[in-house]
């Protein structure tokens, strides 16, 4: 089976420190390699200040309140996107204002961004859709005419470059995700990231006094790298690497992205407000020593995508150029028929993503509670009807992704 989920770029050497971690509590809290893993980022990006977190939403945050924004501010912010990236704005008492997308790069519309700016915007969240940058050099020229922060959310995101600059290094402040299906396969974690001396040293002094999540919560996320590397490896084997997947959620012995208590209501979830164990930080090190070889992987299979797909009826191909430096977590199709080419890929080994099958997602997400009106956003939500992702990640082989191209080109005919 070809995954485009479930921890996607873990391996072995992953699913070992993960296991072995499992079994040492002792050694989940603290460890050289959070100062490493900050060191890492800080010299990636080149900036001054590096914060580590037990998620990216707390991080975000964190970083809004040291912005300033709290109760009568607007954060605006793409439509097309996750709850976790909405959330931390209603948690300061900000609002959150939705700008449609660009349905040919899934990225904010710089037309619509102008008309959902008032006096009472504080901030500009700018995601970096499936890792293809938005137009933040425009973005920041709006910003700064207006007077406005702006945080890049590079949650789909790490190693991305912009015309020789690093994504995350722009504005005046970044996000990035290192969860289990984002720009590296890791068990969770947060970093933010800024240019900015003063803003920088407030979010360190504030994390020196921040707690670490339980040990219980730490074993689950080190659990799921331990279980998706096991199910996406016995997947086809008498069904075993299922039942793996589904004992693991029915015992509780691992846990959700996101929990229902984020999804229904938009409260904080258990771990929030946490500060990132070491055992988070060993296991993205991991990844990131191999960061090069993965992002490389995305970029020629969606090359690949790319030639391959275009010109078949029904399928509409993003509107991407892929320079060197970019490097998508996904590779989305808008396409006739969604369902029935989801339901036909699995049959034949291929499990495509479904981000994002609404304009807040996950699909259960009360959009009422996430602030989000029904055609706000015509664009995201018509891309959110049609949208399928191929899996671009870097345990696919060459024969992989000629079987997906086949199987897309076969179901259009």
């Amino acid at each position: 089976m070809i995954f485009t989920a479930l921890s996607p770029n873990t391996q072995k050497d992953d699913f070992d420190i993960a296991r072995r971690l499992v079994f040492k509590p002792q050694d989940y809290e603290n460890g050289a390699e959070i100062e490493e893993l900050r060191t890492w980022f800080a010299s990636t990006l080149d900036v001054m200040s590096v914060v580590l977190y037990e998620s990216a939403r707390t991080g975000l945050f964190f970083l809004l309140k040291e912005l300033g924004v709290g109760k009568g501010d607007e954060v605006v912010l793409q439509a097309f996107t996750c709850v976790a990236a909405v959330n931390p704005i209603k948690w300061t008492g900000a609002k959150p204002i939705y700008v449609d997308v660009n349905p040919g790069t899934y990225n904010l519309d710089l037309n619509d961004l102008a008309n959902k700016v008032n006096e009472r915007t504080k901030a500009i969240l700018v995601q970096h859709t499936f890792g293809y940058p938005a137009e933040i050099e425009k973005i920041l020229d709006f910003a700064k005419t207006n007077g406005l922060f702006i945080i890049e959310d590079c949650a789909h995101t790490i190693g991305g470059m912009l015309k020789g600059k690093p994504l995350g290094s722009f504005g005046d402040g970044a996000v990035f995700s290192l969860g289990r299906d984002k720009g590296i396969s890791s068990s969770f974690g947060g970093v933010v990231a800024t240019k900015r001396k003063l803003l920088g040293q407030k979010l360190i002094g504030q994390e020196k006094f921040l707690a670490y999540p339980s040990k219980s919560w730490i074993r689950k996320q080190l659990l799921y790298t331990v279980t998706s590397f096991l199910t996406r490896k016995y997947y086809d084997t008498l069904s075993l690497g299922k039942l793996i997947h589904l004992i693991s959620f029915k015992l509780g012995l691992v846990s959700r992205s996101t929990e229902q208590v984020e999804k229904r209501t938009g409260a904080f979830p258990r771990h929030a407000k946490s500060r990132m164990p070491n055992a988070f930080a060993k296991t993205a090190l991991n990844q990131l020593h191999k960061l090069e070889t993965i992002n490389l992987s995305r970029l020629k299979i969606s090359r690949l995508y790319m030639k391959s797909l275009a010109g078949i009826s029904g399928v509409k191909l993003p509107g991407w150029e892929l320079a060197d430096g970019i490097f998508p977590l996904r590779f989305p199709l808008l396409v006739e028929k969604r369902d029935e080419l989801v339901e036909y890929l699995s049959s034949r080994g291929v499990l495509a993503g479904d981000w994002y099958d609404v304009p807040v997602a996950p699909k259960d997400v009360d959009l009422l509670a996430a602030s989000y009106q029904q055609g706000s956003c015509p664009n995201a939500e018509s891309v959110s009807r049609s949208v399928v992702n191929l899996p671009v990640n870097v345990n696919m082989s060459e024969s992989d992704t000629e079987k997906v191209i086949r199987l897309v080109r076969g179901f259009f005919g």
